[in-house]
């Protein structure tokens, strides 16, 4: 909390100093889409590996301090972040980057943000304007090793996308924190985020991505890699990643009954319905029979059912043989 709070008051003063910072940053449609260029520009451009994010929002360093910083972060490198941004309060430059993004991630951030730039600039540059909205949110799937699709019935923030518009009912109760991708997302980590690294669209996204971790796929071979690992022959001093075998697990983490339910909504509806219409007509024959008997009771009528089933109980009873024994009874 005191780092936020710092960052929070560093931001505040920058954006005193210089009237357009807030326009820029701001998450709404006026937006100035120069200045988004410029931030992909620098995701791009900057070369995260060999040198760090200088952000000086006072202004206060010298040419020797930064020289200084920048000495530094050479001899600490190997055990830097990947992503490393130095500011006034976090020299080191590691205070937000520590537990991310991996190198992999970086370099899945690095190639969406080109991407995103190739869009904006064949907007200026075409004759005819390109729908910024529906180029920035397609997604190529083709970069992705493996694509889990989602049942749409599963997709529960939905009206953010075109391909999940959203639905109202104003019969559906409200479900709070609940979200089936989420949590199959959740699992999905939880088994298999030391193999492979999973990309999805929280808000709406319909896919899952799943992206193999380079070093992974070749590991040396030892007793506690065997479970999603195998030797390609006798003897082997190195494991290889067994991709059908995650996958398998994949799937059938899945068909989970606790995901499950979820993509069977629709027949569990109907089946609840069957049973509801049963029951119904069960209650109807009873409450039918029940009037039918006491109508022949207040007219003195008798069923013929009836009197059939108690003259074969009475022949029933006068058929059961007798037990001859003497019973002994204790004193």
């Amino acid at each position: 909390y005191v780092h936020e709070a710092l960052l929070q008051a560093s931001l505040q003063s920058f954006a005193t100093k210089h009237p357009a910072f807030g326009e820029t940053v701001q998450i709404v449609k006026k937006t100035p889409i120069a200045a988004f260029r410029r931030v992909l520009q620098l995701i791009v451009r900057h070369n995260w590996t060999a040198r760090p994010l200088f952000v000086d929002f006072d202004g206060a360093w010298n040419e020797e301090e930064v020289a200084k910083l920048e000495s530094n972060f050479v001899k600490m490198r190997p055990v830097l972040p990947p992503m490393v941004i130095i500011t006034n309060e976090d020299p080191v430059g590691s205070r937000w980057t520590r537990d991310g993004p991996t190198p992999l991630l970086l370099k899945r951030i690095v190639a969406l943000a080109k991407s995103v730039l190739k869009v904006l600039d064949m907007n200026y540059e075409n004759e005819k304007a390109v729908d910024i909205k529906s180029a920035l949110l397609s997604v190529d799937m083709s970069i992705y090793d493996a694509v889990i699709e989602i049942f749409p019935k599963m997709v529960v923030r939905t009206g953010v996308s075109e391909k999940t518009p959203l639905v109202k009912d104003p019969e559906a109760l409200p479900v709070v924190n609940f979200d089936p991708v989420d949590e199959l997302v959740y699992a999905l980590n939880a088994h298999f985020q030391n193999v492979a690294l999973f990309f999805w669209n929280r808000y709406g996204g319909d896919h899952i991505g799943v992206i193999w971790k380079p070093y992974e796929l070749e590991v040396p071979a030892k007793i506690s890699r065997c479970s999603t690992h195998y030797a390609s022959k006798t003897g082997a001093s190195s494991l290889l990643l067994n991709k059908d075998e995650v996958l398998e697990g994949i799937r059938i983490l899945g068909e989970h009954p606790r995901f499950s339910k979820f993509k069977n909504a629709g027949r569990a509806a109907e089946q609840q319905a069957k049973r509801r219409e049963d029951a119904m007509e069960r209650q109807r024959n009873s409450r039918f029979d029940h009037f039918n008997h006491t109508r022949k009771l207040a007219e003195n009528e008798e069923d013929d059912e009836e009197i059939i089933d108690a003259e074969r109980d009475h022949r029933e009873e006068q058929e059961k043989p007798q037990d001859l024994r003497k019973k002994r009874y204790k004193s």
